[in-house]
């Protein structure tokens, strides 16, 4: 169990720092406070500077803008698929509800309902 807090725990920590690094390099919105303590932590270590070429030279500067623009579609893409999965789970669960009760009433119920969704 502590082996594996520890494992996680440096994997998070290798995140953190991967991301402090990239962020510029993907969005030209300047980086979160958290992101930027942890880069100016570790931003001058030589495997730093060696990732920051690698990653210059692999995404163009004109990527910056587009990258950003689709994360951002993307998000906006999840929480309109959540909210519609959700929407859908509610209706169901509102119809299955519905049918529950429809099957409890007695027939003269039925039979007036019936008449006054059919008018």
């Amino acid at each position: 169990m502590v082996f594996r807090f520890i494992l996680t725990a440096i994997l998070a920590g290798i995140v953190a720092v991967g991301a402090s690094v990239v962020w510029p390099y993907v969005t030209s919105a300047p980086r979160p406070d958290a992101l930027g303590k942890i880069y100016s932590a570790v931003g001058n270590a030589p495997v730093i500077v060696q990732t920051e070429g690698v990653v210059s030279s692999l995404i163009p500067p004109q990527t910056k803008d587009n990258l950003g623009s689709v994360a951002g579609a993307a998000a906006s893409a999840l929480v309109e698929s959540v909210g519609e999965s959700a929407k859908d789970a509610a209706l169901n669960k509102a119809l299955d509800e519905v049918v529950k009760q429809w099957d409890t009433l007695p027939q003269d119920k039925k039979d007036r309902i019936q008449e006054k969704i059919c008018r």
